[in-house]
């Protein structure tokens, strides 16, 4: 209630067609999974009605659940998150206003990244999720990587429903992350990703003036799925695959043929190239 019908359309429509465009092998976890998407309005919902019933399905046993979940309605941003393991459940929460939250970016990037995100922590759904913590590098890979692949599979997905053009949008992020790397005057070429592999890392990036770091990602893995080779989505896939067996660096090591050290320095080689020479690594996979 609230919000916008067509805008309620958009989002439900681009999340379940961005998983029917990449979706989660049978093989990604044992058991069943649910996919809870939660739109609002960010002045004209009913907040307290809508905490009310995301703290019923997540099955909420404390007393401040509401309280906690409809405090920063009005102001967060579009997210996902994994609610439990088993049985797997996942939300993506998504703020309106008259019109979707951030009107310059195709809704269908939105959606499809934070897809994605579902796809590789479906995979992490059986490993024992007690081990994570704000200073402990996710499960499916560091900040930098995970966000950066999604952005990736999402600029594709967005390329083929119509919606982006994955060579104007990678074209802008390189020229963005090209002229932040250029203005940082404290930051070493080859520990830009190292200063984002954790969410605690994040979070201090952002306060110390490095919010670029992160979004680097997305460059990042454009240059290291160039290094890896041919077939960018079936590799993609099998680096998720590899997590619950081997964990995040070893399928790292696997999938794309190098150690995250090894790559840090040569993503950092690649910061110090002209535009121009940055550039040419974008293409469109067949």
């Amino acid at each position: 209630p609230g919000t916008e019908p067509n805008l309620f359309d958009d989002v439900v429509i681009s999340v379940f067609a961005a998983a029917e465009l990449f979706p989660l092998p049978d093989n990604a976890f044992s058991g069943t999974a649910d996919v809870l998407v939660a739109v609002w309005h960010r002045f004209r919902s009913e907040h307290h009605e809508i905490a009310e019933h995301r703290c019923a399905y997540r099955a909420s046993e404390s007393p401040w659940c509401i309280e906690d979940i409809q405090e920063p309605m009005i102001s967060q941003g579009i997210g996902m998150s994994m609610l439990s393991r088993n049985p797997a459940m996942f939300e993506i929460v998504w703020p309106t206003q008259n019109l979707h939250i951030d009107p310059d970016v195709s809704h269908w990037l939105l959606a499809a990244h934070e897809w994605v995100h579902i796809y590789g922590l479906a995979h992490t759904a059986n490993t024992d999720g007690s081990v994570e913590g704000p200073a402990v590098v996710p499960l499916d890979g560091p900040i930098w990587l995970r966000e950066g692949l999604a952005d990736y599979v999402a600029a594709l997905i967005a390329d083929y429903a119509g919606e982006a053009d994955f060579l104007s949008t990678y074209s802008d992020w390189v020229a963005q992350t090209h002229t932040e790397f250029g203005a940082s005057i404290d930051v070493l070429p080859s520990e830009v990703l190292a200063n984002c592999t954790t969410p605690a890392s994040q979070v201090w990036a952002e306060e110390m003036g490095g919010a670029w770091q992160c979004p680097a990602g997305r460059v990042a893995v454009l240059q290291l799925l160039n290094l890896a080779g041919p077939d960018s989505l079936e590799r993609i896939s099998r680096y998720f695959q590899q997590l619950a067996n081997v964990g995040w660096e070893e399928s790292f090591r696997l999938i794309f043929g190098r150690s995250p050290r090894v790559f840090y320095e040569e993503f950092g080689e690649f910061l110090l190239l002209p535009l121009n020479e940055k550039r040419d690594l974008i293409a469109r996979p067949s």
